[in-house]
């Protein structure tokens, strides 16, 4: 193999590998009559851990991706640093306990945005390139990735 072909090669195979690493930023959305305009990442954890159900006054209820989904466990690493597996130890405890039931989940970004168009007082998380005109930005969760 020709050195130019080779380093072509080695090219194209890195391109590929960083492509299929990189992930869609992730954003929290509510809905555009939301009074909320900006949140913390603590706040946000906060909300769908179940430690509280208001965000700066405002009643909110979490609408989560469906077990499994990347994007959920994505976002759970990120905004709480759990594992998939230490969200299903924590909300099982909690479930056990009495003391909270997880948010209901959707199948989609399409789902979770309708969830909030028709819920004003939802609160979600979907890749950025999903947001339309009906849901508003509050947050851009910084990618916290762990291999």
């Amino acid at each position: 193999m020709s050195n130019a072909l080779r380093a072509f090669t080695i090219s194209f195979m890195m391109a590929f590998l960083l492509a299929a690493n990189s992930h869609a930023d992730i954003v929290v959305i509510v809905s555009k009559d939301s009074p909320l305009s900006s949140v913390t990442i603590d706040e946000i954890s906060a909300l769908f851990l179940a430690k509280t159900n208001r965000l700066q006054g405002s009643p909110l209820k979490p609408v989560d991706m469906i077990s499994g989904d990347e994007l959920r466990d994505t976002f759970y690493r990120s905004v709480t640093k759990k594992s998939p597996m230490q969200m299903k130890a924590y909300w099982s405890r909690l479930i056990f306990t009495g003391k909270g039931i997880p948010p209901p989940m959707a199948e989609s970004a399409e789902d979770v945005i309708d969830m909030i168009v028709e819920e004003p007082n939802h609160i979600g998380y979907v890749e950025a390139e999903e947001v339309n005109d009906s849901v508003k930005v509050l947050l851009t969760v910084p990618s916290f990735e762990t291999n």
